[in-house]
């Protein structure tokens, strides 16, 4: 089996949701994005092949003009089954997309592993603060781990 790895990075806002990311399986890597302005309904997405143009580092994420943006990372939860393995990191995200500035709870998803060919997932993903002012946040995945 090819060795599949991804990082995935999203913020979540009342203005604005944005996401970047890049995978490899094996030999193949991609790179996507995704911003909404949640006020004017604008959204700007792009898809690129060998992650060309696109940084998504483990303390930052830049796409051309298109987003900057940079974090803090909070305590990351882990799961490993055998040799796959999964990390969930809460962040605060600062920076912009779209020329929106971004100032907001945060997720990463960082996984890597030996999956089998035909993987089968359900995920969602959010993040926010609540009326008490603490952070919020949820990562379910269902068919990433046997038995789950």
């Amino acid at each position: 089996m090819l060795l599949k790895r991804w990082r995935w990075v999203g913020a979540f806002s009342e203005r604005v949701m944005v996401c970047a990311a890049w995978a490899s399986v094996g030999p193949a890597r991609v790179a996507w994005w995704a911003v909404l302005d949640r006020s004017t309904g604008r959204f700007g997405e792009g898809y690129r092949r060998w992650w060309h143009g696109v940084s998504v580092s483990s303390s930052a994420a830049r796409v051309g003009d298109t987003l900057s943006l940079r974090w803090t990372a909070g305590t990351p939860i882990e799961a490993r089954t055998g040799d796959t393995w999964t990390r969930k990191t809460p962040l605060w995200v600062t920076g912009t997309a779209l020329g929106i500035p971004v100032d907001c709870a945060g997720l990463m998803d960082e996984s890597a592993g030996r999956h089998p060919r035909h993987t089968a997932r359900l995920t969602a993903a959010g993040a926010g603060v609540s009326a008490a002012g603490a952070p919020v946040l949820w990562n379910l995945v269902e068919g990433m781990h046997p038995g789950e």
